[in-house]
């Protein structure tokens, strides 16, 4: 079995990028580590069953609250499993999409009071590359693997704006000049031959890219900073996304932020405040 899951490894490696191969890899750990605690035995795909996945779907269902992180979970045990298929290694299994009263909530936001709130603390500390994680987030709806994922060569600058390339799926967005000044600002004073644009702990005297944790806990610190606990990345995120359909109209923002169906783009429409 360890061969097999080294095989996986390999694929998921060569497939996706690092940031979206490491959450595939970590969910399939989970639900690996999960199997053999339950069932008390080695895991194997012989002794996989449809009902071992209707259990692991009620325990993640318990164990998470957000939906985006239960189905993301759903979606990476459905790859492996797909991938033993394909590989010949197991009968077609597929763990079934989770639906619950929680995926039609509206999707949660902050006023913009908050936000301006919670900019202004973040812009106090004059540190360029938190600025720029919130601005990235807010201003230009990227996600956190996104950030993580971006790299130099993804930026063309062009007098006073710039244009960045994010991947899955493939577009080109436009920032505008407060952005722009605040990139170019960054990448001079980051001084560092890492090829990723947002940087995290040095390695050797040469920074590696920022990790989905460290973005998370900056966020954090800012939003316990200016009193909004509960702010997280997802947040930030429908706020940003409400504001791209308020400001243009939805099939601009259905591709800004690369939704294959508008009926995905529309969730936002209808928003709550936290």
């Amino acid at each position: 079995m360890v061969y097999i899951v080294r095989r996986y490894v390999e694929y998921i490696q060569k497939n996706y990028c690092k940031n979206t191969a490491n959450s595939y890899l970590n969910d399939i750990y989970q639900f690996i580590n999960w199997f053999e605690n339950t069932r008390q035995e080695k895991f194997e795909f012989s002794i996989l069953t449809e009902y071992d996945l209707k259990q692991y779907r009620k325990h993640i269902q318990n164990q998470y609250d957000s939906q985006n992180t239960i189905e993301r979970k759903v979606t990476s045990i459905n790859k492996f499993l797909q991938w033993a298929d394909a590989e010949k290694l197991i009968k077609p299994l597929k763990m079934q999409q989770i639906k619950n009263e929680n995926y039609f909530s509206l999707p949660l936001t902050i006023s913009k009071k908050q936000r301006n709130k919670l900019l202004r603390y973040v812009y106090r500390t004059k540190n360029l590359r938190d600025i720029l994680v919130f601005e990235l987030i807010l201003r230009a709806s990227l996600k956190v693997s996104d950030l993580c994922s971006l790299k130099i060569n993804d930026v063309q600058f062009q007098d006073n704006i710039s244009y960045i390339t994010i991947h899955n799926p493939t577009r080109i967005l436009s920032l505008g000049p407060r952005i722009t000044k605040i990139l170019k600002k960054y990448l001079v004073e980051r001084n560092d031959s890492c090829p990723y644009v947002i940087v995290g702990q040095k390695n050797k005297n040469i920074h590696e890219p920022i990790s989905r944790i460290a973005i998370y806990q900056i966020l954090k610190k800012y939003a316990k900073e200016a009193g909004f606990e509960k702010i997280n990345a997802n947040i930030l995120r429908n706020t940003s996304v409400a504001m791209l359909i308020e400001k243009h109209d939805i099939q601009t923002a259905q591709k800004v932020l690369g939704h294959k169906l508008i009926a995905t783009t529309a969730r936002y429409i209808q928003t709550t405040e936290i």
